[in-house]
């Protein structure tokens, strides 16, 4: 799962294959199960496919999901992330 997740966030990065970025990011969930800090990353990936409807559901369940962790940066990064995307939609 980590291995994945950090070929996603490498092409995320450098703005490489989103397609495949997303693909892997989608591998980590499933071998991984969910984490806020790779649902975060899905959802910059939507984004940068121009899928913020998409990108604003996966951000608000990686906010759901530092909350019970008490992780207040990725609710912070969420939660600005979602205004911004909630404008281009």
């Amino acid at each position: 799962a980590t291995t994945y997740y950090q070929s996603a966030r490498y092409y995320y990065e450098e703005k490489k294959d989103m397609n495949m970025a997303l693909a892997w990011v989608q591998m980590s969930l499933d071998k991984g199960g969910e984490k806020f800090w790779i649902l975060r990353q899905k959802a910059l990936i939507l984004a940068e496919l121009g899928r913020y409807k998409d990108a604003i559901a996966v951000a608000e369940r990686s906010t759901e999901l530092a909350k019970a962790d008490g992780n207040k940066d990725y609710q912070r990064m969420n939660d600005k992330s979602i205004m911004d995307w909630a404008k281009r939609k």
